[in-house]
C-alpha cells in the first residue's frame, strides 16, 4: 500500500477500512464521511539533460508538458523557451521564484538539491477558491545540472474530482474531547496515522469524557479548483456540515514533544505556544472550537517499546482532557495585542465594544481571523488580516492575504503605490467596521 497518500488517492478507501477495523471493538460508534477533493497523479515523467536521463519527480498539481529548451537560473531572465532551475532551499523563496517565472513566460520550474515534498500552485497565494492551473514543478534527484544546460521534459499528468474519506470513532460520555489527525500525509510524511488510532483504543473509558477520534483526508492537499490555499478543505466542510460542538480538540502530530495552544485559549498548561497557520487546529480555533496541538515522540506501532510509549501518551492525554480551556474576546485581543497596534485608530477604538460585559466570554472576534504571507517570509495569521497584510507589505516584495479573491499587494517605493496602499487601508477599514457593527447588533 502507498504509505504517504495524496487526498483522494485510490488507496484511501482500503486504508479507511483498515482504520475502522482497528477502532471498532473499542468504540460505541464509528462514522465515515466523504468529501470532494482534487486528485492529481503523474502518469509518466522523463527528464533528459544534455542527453542524459535524470531521476526526477513531478509535484502536484503540475500540468502535462512536452518541452525542449534550456535551463536558466535567473527568474527575471526566464522566457518561453526556458525552464527555471532553482537551487533555493526555502519554500518561501521557491514560491516567490514561481511567481516571477510565471510572469516572465517560463514553461516550468525544476528544483535541485531539494528533499521535501511540495505542491505547485499559481498566484495569488492563499486564494480560497479556484486559481489558474500552475506551472509544472519538478524535483531533480541526481546529476550535475547547471545554467544553460539543454533540457527535455516529457510529463503526462492527470487531475480529477475524487472522494476523500474520513473516519470518526466515538466512546460515549459527556464532555467531548476529540483526537484529530490526518492520513493524507504526502507533504508532511508524518507516520502518525496508525499510532493515533492506537492512542484512541488505549484511552480509558470515563463517563465524564466522550473520547472521539477523527482521522481526515483532504488536509494536506485536495482543495478543488487548483486553489492556492490547497490545504484543510475537509475540516472546513465537516465543521459546516457535521455536529462539531466539541469541548476540546487535540491534534496529534509528530516532532519534538510539546504543546501548541490556539489563540484566546487559557489553561494551566503554562507557556502558550501558538498553533501553526497550516494546522487543523487553526481551522478549529477559527470556528470557535478550543483546540491544541500535541506533539508526540513517535515510535512505529511494531516497535518493541511501543506499548510503553502508548501507555505514557494516553495517561498524558487523559490528564489534559480534565483541564479547563476557556475562550474569551478579552484573551483573544490580549494574544493579538502587537497586531492591534498596527491597526488604524478607527478599528482600535471600535474594539473597545468587544469588552462589553455581555460579550466578554464570547469568541466572536475569531470570525475576523485570517492568514497573510509576505514573500520571501513565513505565513502568519492575525485578526483583521487584510489590514495587517497591507501594513506589512512595505517590508516584502509581494504580500498575499487569505480571501476569495486573495488580496495581493506588490511593493514599490513610488508615490503611486503609497497612494494605492493608503486608499486600500481606508476601504478595508470601512469594510471591517461595517462587519463589526453588524456582528455586535446580534449580541447587544
Amino acid at each position: 500500500m502507498q504509505y504517504h497518500m495524496l487526498a483522494g488517492s485510490p488507496y484511501e478507501r482500503r486504508f479507511i477500512d483498515e482504520l475502522k477495523g482497528q477502532v471498532e471493538d473499542s468504540s460505541d460508534e464509528v462514522r465515515t464521511y466523504k468529501t470532494e477533493v482534487l486528485y492529481w497523479e503523474s502518469k509518466y515523467l522523463e527528464v533528459i539533460i544534455n542527453g542524459e536521463k535524470i531521476t526526477s519527480s513531478a509535484m502536484p498539481y503540475s500540468k502535462s508538458l512536452v518541452f525542449k529548451g534550456n535551463l536558466t537560473v535567473d527568474p527575471l531572465g526566464c522566457s518561453h523557451n526556458e525552464i527555471l532551475l532553482s537551487v533555493r532551499t526555502s519554500l518561501a523563496d521557491i514560491y516567490y521564484d514561481i511567481i516571477v517565472a510565471r510572469e516572465k513566460g517560463c514553461q516550468g520550474v525544476v528544483l535541485k538539491n531539494f528533499n521535501q515534498n511540495l505542491v505547485s500552485v499559481s498566484p495569488p497565494y492563499l486564494q480560497k477558491g479556484p486559481t489558474e492551473p500552475p506551472l509544472p514543478l519538478i524535483v531533480l534527484g541526481n546529476g550535475n545540472v547547471k545554467h544553460g544546460d539543454r533540457i527535455e521534459i516529457y510529463l503526462d499528468s492527470d487531475v480529477k474530482i475524487s472522494e476523500a474519506f474520513s473516519i470518526h470513532a466515538i466512546k460515549n460520555g459527556k464532555r467531548r474531547v476529540c483526537l484529530v489527525t490526518n492520513h493524507d500525509t504526502w507533504i508532511s510524511r508524518d507516520n502518525l496515522r496508525r499510532y493515533t488510532s492506537h492512542l484512541f483504543k488505549n484511552l480509558s473509558r470515563d463517563p465524564e469524557v466522550q473520547w472521539e477520534y477523527l482521522s481526515m483526508s483532504g488536509i494536506e492537499t485536495g482543495r478543488p479548483g487548483f486553489s492556492s490555499l490547497y490545504w484543510n478543505s475537509t475540516v472546513e466542510k465537516l465543521i459546516q456540515t457535521k455536529n462539531f460542538d466539541i469541548d476540546l480538540a487535540i491534534e496529534i502530530r509528530g516532532g519534538e514533544w510539546g504543546i501548541e495552544i490556539g489563540p484566546g485559549l487559557r489553561s494551566n498548561l503554562g507557556k502558550r505556544v501558538p498553533v501553526e497557520p497550516l494546522s487543523i487546529s487553526y481551522e478549529l480555533v477559527r470556528a470557535g472550537i478550543p483546540s491544541i496541538i500535541y506533539h508526540v515522540n513517535f515510535t512505529e506501532p511494531s516497535s518493541s517499546d511501543n506499548k510503553e510509549a502508548i501507555t505514557k501518551e494516553t495517561r498524558t492525554l487523559e490528564t489534559i482532557s480534565k483541564l479547563n480551556f476557556n475562550f474569551s474576546n478579552k484573551s483573544i485581543l490580549e494574544d493579538f495585542v502587537d497586531d492591534i497596534k498596527l491597526l488604524p485608530p478607527e478599528i482600535r477604538s471600535f474594539l473597545v465594544n468587544f469588552n462589553d460585559r455581555k460579550l466578554i466570554q464570547s469568541k466572536i472576534i475569531l470570525s475576523f481571523l485570517g492568514r497573510y504571507w509576505g514573500l520571501p517570509g513565513n505565513i502568519k495569521y492575525g485578526i483583521f488580516h487584510l489590514l495587517l497584510a497591507n501594513k506589512i507589505s512595505r517590508k516584502f516584495k509581494i504580500t498575499f492575504a487569505e480571501d476569495y479573491p486573495a488580496l495581493s499587494v506588490r511593493y514599490e517605493s513610488t508615490e503611486f503605490h503609497r497612494l494605492f496602499r493608503s486608499e486600500l487601508e481606508k476601504t478595508l477599514t470601512k469594510t471591517y467596521l461595517d462587519r463589526m457593527y453588524n456582528v455586535l447588533q446580534e449580541f447587544l
